[in-house]
């Protein structure tokens, strides 16, 4: 018995849970929602009322339940009420019996239970602190609405919700919809919401604690309010979102060319490392360094631009995923890589003296490094498990999915793609769809053809491979193609994979740009270039906007590099991309990685500057401890001088571009050249600021403390420790934590591993004490060492939630091995303690796997880099 309640045993004749989905028995028509919250306490308990549709005859509804306490329930049909016994259905499920089989037609279940509080994850109904305050918020994507209501909680499920919270008196509450009544009784605060539209379960959210709101004005035709709701006191620090929202929702609105669907639009800050943002219908929830300037009141560009494109992406959903949702999670990749492709189009539109066509180039060749891997998965990878849901949100889902999109709009044609979209919603409004309705849309904007390119991409691993030659005869030139899987040196993928790829090729005919496009639909193919003549350059992916790389012969790579003033920005950008790539993948030469870099460190471009710095960047540990001197002053001469003219500080009268340069290339000139003068430079900032808390400039606060630390002692270890300790300002103490974990000196990483193990930090500001020691050879083994002779104890304090277990991420301590004897080790240690952990499987197979690459590639790469540095200048 629990609490009076009959519990029937799973282990006796009681029937088996169901092992993954809901059995179909039974489905939600509607939901009635009641909390009490109290954020001082670590429990909350609720009563929900679900309105049934029995299907087929049974004695038993399952429900989604995760760490829930269920205290009474009861089933209602035609009149009849029967008291339900509770089967035990494991992690994720529970089962309410009746002596009878429930009818067909409609019937209601009540549930009054308790439930977690969870104090170490963002997930769930999860607590977090500002100062002295307390919050409880939610995060219920993408199975974790079962950890706060039992339900079904499956994204097919979409029915209204009406939702009633109580709280204590001194604090208020906010909901997906506007508040209908509101009063108080007995000390507590009673808030009932207006019912929602349909939604599915993971969509559902609230926030309660001592919140602030500030007007973000009115937007879309609907005259719909926009708030940003904050942590009390932090109202001043919203001015910028309050500023641009509404903007960018009446934007979205006009190209879905759908009414904004929901009755308010509450942009929500949550304090403490929440780590990202969440599409929560009318209520968006942002990590609160997305959402507000920093404490020190200056509000950088690179903050303000980063909020407009998450903004961006999670108000897209609000039309593509919450108006229209998935039907199974197995087309998250649709939800995810639509809000990615809109953030990408909205931003871009709207700010083009922002450049971020050329930033998006970053995403695009990410997605292609990502999917080197033999254990890469497909973009509509089919879902049979919790922890293949798991590994649904990752960088093939938003980047890949987003790449693909851009390349088949500009396939199809910009406004053909936005009706097709819009087709798509209007025809599934307030439903589910999947990626097959989307694909008939496509169909109907393009025809077969696209649909069949399309599916090449989504349907099968891996990125193609493009090798180019350019042929002239007489007057004719062609381009010939061959196309393969993009594979790294050592790779164990089948490489017989075909896509039906978009070829654009763009080249100069008497001095005017020409651009012709093809489908190679087959290994092999061509196309004659229009006009005479042979080309004296010419680019394989126009615009770069195609999703594969252009692999070229020597002259003409050197051509096109030669030529690289006539490519725009964003071309630049994706070919040098591409170039790291092939380089990072033992397909190219890392001498030529290097000698290109060194020509475009100094160029006046950021974008082209920050390509410089990632065609620079290589392993150390590839290179014997005698050259690695030369590496620091190859760094040093090539990088130092435009570094050193930025210094760490803005200038009076600098531009956006030289701001938002500053991070990446200061930092990489200090780190990686040691250059003495950064160096010096960062040390003093830092031990100012720790005297004296006089203002650092947000955008290089971060940077200057990791660059103190990497070249620090004891002293300046024990200092920093102290002031985040102290720290009550979440901006400055992450920052902090992140230079503690960027000290070098091996008694101080252990020191830190210590803190880890210790609790002096929250774990979800902690992990850099854990993965900071890993960017440098003399450290890299510390970390994996601790969580071989600790793992019990430190997977205990790792943050957890029914959706995942942050214990799949640790294989990533052992991700900087580079030989067969690193990948056995961590196959081995992790591979029996990992089988069953949501997302881990996976997560290990792509990090013995890369393991397993960097050996093969240090085979290929370390001669040509060994003989690169010895013919340079010594120290």
């Amino acid at each position: 018995m629990i609490l009076g309640l009959l519990v029937l045993s799973a282990a006796a004749s009681s029937p088996q849970p169901p092992a993954l989905r809901l059995p179909a028995d039974v489905a939600p028509t509607r939901y009635s929602l009641a909390l009490t919250l109290d954020p001082a306490q670590d429990d909350f308990s609720g009563v929900v009322t679900i309105s049934l549709l029995v299907r087929r005859p049974t004695a038993i509804v399952w429900l989604n339940a995760h760490h829930l306490k269920v205290a009474s329930a009861t089933l209602e049909q035609g009149g009849l009420r029967r008291s339900a016994a509770v089967v035990e259905g494991g992690e994720h499920f529970v089962g309410l019996a009746v002596d009878e089989p429930l009818a067909l037609g409609e019937a209601r279940l009540v549930v009054a239970y308790t439930g977690e509080v969870n104090q170490k994850a963002g997930a769930g109904i999860f607590l977090s602190r500002r100062g002295e305050d307390r919050f409880l918020f939610t995060q219920f994507e993408p199975i974790d609405a079962r950890a706060a209501f039992p339900c079904f909680d499956e994204p097919g499920y979409k029915v209204p919700w009406r939702l009633t919270l109580r709280v204590p008196a001194a604090l208020t509450a906010v909901s997906n919809t506007r508040v209908q009544n509101e009063s108080v009784e007995r000390g507590m605060k009673r808030f009932v919401f207006h019912e929602t539209p349909p939604l599915p379960s993971y969509l559902v959210a609230f926030a309660v604690g001592p919140l602030e709101f500030v007007d973000g004005g009115t937007a879309c035709r609907r005259k719909v309010p926009v708030r940003i709701v904050v942590p009390r006191g932090d109202a001043p620090r919203a001015r910028h979102a309050a500023q641009v929202t509404a903007e960018i929702l009446t934007r979205l609105e006009a190209y879905f060319d759908i009414p904004y669907p929901y009755d308010k639009a509450d942009q929500v800050a949550i304090p403490r490392s929440f780590g990202g943002a969440m599409e929560n219908a009318g209520l968006v929830t942002y990590d609160s360094e997305i959402i507000l300037a920093p404490p020190q009141g200056e509000d950088p560009p690179q903050r303000q631009r980063g909020y407009a494109s998450v903004a961006a992406h999670e108000l897209a959903h609000q039309w593509f995923g919450d108006l229209v949702t998935m039907a199974w999670w197995n087309d998250t990749w649709l939800n995810e890589s639509f809000a990615t492709f809109m953030e990408q189009k909205l931003v871009a539109d709207w700010k083009p003296e922002w450049g971020t066509r050329v930033d998006d180039q970053g995403g695009r060749t990410f997605a292609l490094w990502f999917d080197r891997l033999a254990s890469v998965r497909r973009i509509d990878q089919p879902v049979e498990s919790t922890t293949d849901i798991a590994n649904a949100f990752d960088g093939i889902t938003y980047q890949k999915g987003a790449a693909v999109l851009t390349m088949f709009e500009r396939f199809v044609g910009e406004e053909a793609f936005r009706l097709a979209v819009r087709a798509h919603l209007t025809a599934h409004a307030l439903g589910n769809a999947s990626s097959q309705d989307f694909i008939d849309a496509l169909d109907a904007a393009g025809g077969a053809s696209v649909s069949a390119s399309f599916r090449s991409f989504l349907q099968q691993p891996g990125a193609p491979l493009v090798r180019m030659s350019l042929a002239c005869e007489g007057q004719a030139a062609r381009v010939g193609m061959t196309q393969e899987r993009f594979q790294p040196v050592g790779s164990g993928a089948s490489g017989e994979e075909t896509w039906t790829v978009p070829v654009c090729v763009a080249w100069e005919d008497g001095g005017a740009r020409q651009t012709q496009c093809t489908t190679l639909a087959s290994k092999s193919g061509s196309l004659v270039l229009r006009g005479k003549g042979c080309p004296a350059w010419f680019l394989g992916n126009a615009g770069e906007w195609g999703y594969y790389y252009s692999a070229y012969d020597s002259p003409a790579l050197e051509a096109l590099v030669a030529n690289r003033p006539k490519l725009s920005l964003a071309e630049q950008a994706g070919l040098f991309g591409e170039l790291d790539n092939l380089a990072r993948a033992g397909r190219l030469p890392l001498s030529d990685g290097l000698k290109l870099a060194a020509r475009l460190a100094d160029d006046p471009s950021r974008f082209v500057a920050q390509a410089a710095v990632q065609l620079a960047s290589v392993r150390i540990d590839f290179l014997p401890a005698s050259l690695r001197p030369r590496y620091r002053q190859y760094v040093r001469d090539a990088f130092g001088p435009h570094a050193r003219r930025l210094g760490w500080v803005p200038k009076a009268g600098e531009g956006d571009d030289d701001r938002l340069l500053r991070p990446d290339l200061v930092r990489f000139a200090a780190h990686e050249g040691e250059e003495p003068e950064l160096v010096a430079g960062a040390t003093g900032l830092a031990r100012r600021w720790l005297d004296t808390r006089e203002t650092l400039p947000a955008d290089t606060f971060g940077a200057i403390f990791e660059t103190a630390a990497r070249h620090g002692d004891a002293s300046l270890h024990a200092r920093i420790l102290a002031a985040a300790k102290a720290e009550k300002e979440e901006f400055f103490q992450q920052r902090l934590v992140r230079a503690l974990g960027a000290f070098r000196q091996r008694d101080l990483v252990m020191q830190n591993l210590s803190l880890l193990m210790d609790g002096a930090f929250d774990m979800r500001i902690a992990t850099p004490l854990l993965f900071g020691p890993l960017d440098d050879p003399d450290t890299a083994r510390l970390p994996l060492e601790t969580v071989k002779a600790r793992y019990d104890a430190l997977v205990a304090r790792l943050p957890s939630a029914a959706g995942i277990d942050y214990a799949a991420f640790l294989p990533e301590t052992a991700g900087t091995g580079c030989s067969s004897a690193d990948a056995t080790e961590a196959q081995e240690f992790f591979g029996p303690r990992l089988a069953n952990v949501n997302g881990g499987p996976r997560s290990l197979d792509q990090v013995v796997e890369r393991i397993k690459l960097c050996a093969a590639r240090k085979d290929a790469q370390q001669n040509d880099l060994v003989r690169f540095f010895e013919a340079s200048p010594g120290t």
